[in-house]
């Protein structure tokens, strides 16, 4: 049973992880419209929620270093 809940653990972080990581280009792809700006990688994080730590979150950025995702606070 133990092993189970470290299995399902896993996986709801790494699909908490996919969809935040979908969200904060959408919102990154949204903004660089509205804004005229450009497109700068990604940087990475960890990210603690109810489900246990994010490591290797992917945060999109701007050139310009505008964008804020709202999916959380820097």
């Amino acid at each position: 049973m133990e092993n189970l809940d470290k299995i399902l653990s896993e996986v709801v972080r790494k699909t908490v992880k996919e969809m935040l990581e979908t969200i904060m280009n959408a919102e990154r792809d949204i903004f660089i419209e509205k804004n005229h700006g450009t497109k700068n990688g990604k940087y990475r994080r960890t990210l603690s929620t109810k489900y246990g730590f994010i490591d290797d979150l992917r945060v999109t950025r701007d050139r310009e270093g505008n964008f804020k995702t709202m999916v959380f606070e820097p």
